[in-house]
């Protein structure tokens, strides 16, 4: 072995002989000693809790006799490690022992006294109901009054149902039922529960009024994700028709009477039959819309032609009823809107067979009906109402309004009352501005009720097209456009403004028309070219 070898296990000798003496010695001068694992101790009152130390470096720990001793036995006692509480405060607890040297070892515990909490109250009702989304405070109280720790901690058994704060303040956060849990903070250990019930369904009354024909609405919370698998909407008397809008959480039920009387409408959740909505509906006799009088009763339509089926229940014979229709294509966009009647303008809409406008009294009447320009369309949706004629004018009579029945559902759509249908002056300014061409394909009159259908703002004359270099046509007018004025004239205000403007062109001026496209208005200065006479071809 060389030399450099043999140093180097001489060093490590040596290093592991200075580590053991100096373990050595720190056990030699390491004291025999008593601890507690806590400087604190909580007791309560009239209850016993049990401590005891911990032997340090003692070689029979065993053989060891502890005695014990309280500060102030007026606070607390102890027998042989038990400590007994007897009134609020704080004391000190010592336990020592003799080791058989004739030492003496000690160690000391500090040892608070408090009145302990003997009973946890909720006030709150079992299944009290709560809207997601919403807080709760859970009433509660804490028996006795003067517990020295009256502080709880709070639990839910379900956080993704509701949640709970250190107040016991509760969130619900989704439909379902959770258990809510206090727990004392003293180490008594008294606890207290209660059940929280967070419904799929809460509707904002239970009570509705229909008083005029326009129906009426109520908006019910779905807290679910299928309403129209889940849910299930059962009418007792057949009194009235619904129709159902789902926004986010909140579904609008739309109510539209049928027959005057008093039903109810239940709405039950298939998974979770606990909840159930019951709205009392009252149908006053004001209610039923004149199409529930006059009415259609069935509408069978494919492609561009169908026949439609008008009742009348009443007690009488109703003369001059006509129709409005709205043409779907097979995605479900509107196509077009307009009032028709037999060998109507353009052809869009005519009834033909029987032409009969009359309906007997408790009667009906089956019209053929056809269409030449939307033979795409899918369904269509009519309405029927009685008119008549005012200062010259063709006028609906309102009376209790009119709604849309479709061919697609079978059902009726609750739509806006009625108005002025088109505009029909005296024959004689027919035939005098008949005698001046503006270029349009056709013209249709689109009152306040139908504009929002067809995206407009305003009321007005709706163009349909425009024939290439027409006056019309030179001034900037385009199919779709609207007509909503006509030397500052509202139509909304009088519905011949055209006919009146037509009028105005015989004397050899222009107008100036307000027109509304894409939603935006301008104006438009309109010339009428004069239509060339018989004699004037000769």
């Amino acid at each position: 072995m060389s030399d450099r070898n043999s140093a180097r296990t001489m060093a490590f000798v040596l290093l592991v002989l200075t580590l053991f003496c100096a373990w050595m010695q720190a056990a030699a001068e390491s004291e025999p000693a008593l601890r507690f694992e806590t400087e604190k101790i909580n007791v309560p009152v009239q209850k016993t809790v049990k401590v005891m130390p911990v032997p340090e470096n003692i070689e029979n720990p065993k053989a060891l006799k502890f005695n014990w001793t309280s500060a102030d036995e007026q606070i607390a006692t102890v027998y042989n490690g038990t400590i007994k509480g007897i009134s609020p405060g704080e004391t000190v607890i010592t336990c020592s022992a003799e080791l058989a040297d004739g030492k003496q070892i000690s160690c000391a515990l500090n040892a608070s006294v408090a009145i302990p909490v003997r009973t946890i109250r909720i006030g709150t009702k079992a299944n009290t109901s709560v809207r997601v989304g919403e807080k709760l405070a859970i009433d509660y109280t804490v028996l006795p009054a003067n517990a020295t720790v009256k502080s709880l901690t709070w639990e839910s058994s379900d956080t993704n149902i509701a949640t709970v704060d250190n107040d016991g303040i509760v969130t619900a956060v989704s439909a379902g039922k959770v258990i809510i849990t206090a727990s004392s903070n003293d180490g008594s250990r008294e606890i207290a529960r209660v059940t929280l019930y967070i419904p799929s369904l809460l509707c904002e009354t239970d009570h509705l009024e229909l008083t005029n024909p326009e129906g009426a609405s109520f908006d019910v919370d779905y807290f679910g994700t299928d309403w129209e698998n889940d849910i299930t909407v059962v009418t007792d008397k057949k009194l009235f028709s619904y129709q159902t809008e789902k926004t986010g959480s909140k579904v609008t039920i739309h109510v539209d009477g049928e027959t005057a009387g008093t039903g109810r409408i239940e709405i039950r959740n298939r998974k979770d039959p606990a909840a159930k909505v019951f709205v009392n509906i009252n149908v006053s006799q004001e209610a039923i819309p004149l199409s529930k009088e006059v009415y259609i009763d069935k509408v069978i339509w494919r492609n561009d032609q169908g026949s439609v089926t008008i009742r009348n229940n009443t007690g009488e014979n109703i003369h001059e009823v006509k129709m409005v229709a709205k043409y779907y294509d097979q995605s479900g966009n509107l196509m077009y809107m307009t009032d028709g009647g037999c060998e109507s303008v353009g052809g869009e809409f005519c009834y033909y067979g029987n032409k009969n406008i009359d309906i007997r009294k408790e009667s009906a009447l089956n019209w053929d009906i056809k269409t030449t320009h939307f033979n795409r369309s899918s369904w269509i949706e009519i309405a029927v109402y009685r008119y008549g004629k005012e200062n010259g004018t063709t006028v609906c009579i309102p009376e209790n309004g009119f709604r849309w029945f479709s061919s697609k559902t079978q059902s009726y759509i609750n739509a806006p009352e009625m108005m002025n249908i088109n505009c029909y002056p005296e024959q004689e300014t027919m035939d005098r501005a008949e005698l001046l061409n503006p270029g349009f394909v056709s013209e249709h009159a689109v009152e306040g009720w139908l504009a929002s259908h067809f995206g407009y703002h305003s009321a007005g004359i709706h163009i349909k097209g425009v024939e290439d270099s027409s006056a019309a046509d030179k001034a900037g007018l385009q199919a779709n456009d609207l007509i909503i004025a006509v030397d500052g004239v509202q139509y909304a205000d009088d519905a011949c403004i055209l006919e009146k403007g037509k009028e105005k062109m015989l004397d050899g001026n222009s107008i100036t028309v307000t027109i509304e496209r894409y939603g935006q208005e301008g104006t438009i200065d309109l010339v009428f070219a004069p239509v060339a006479s018989d004699q004037d071809e000769q």
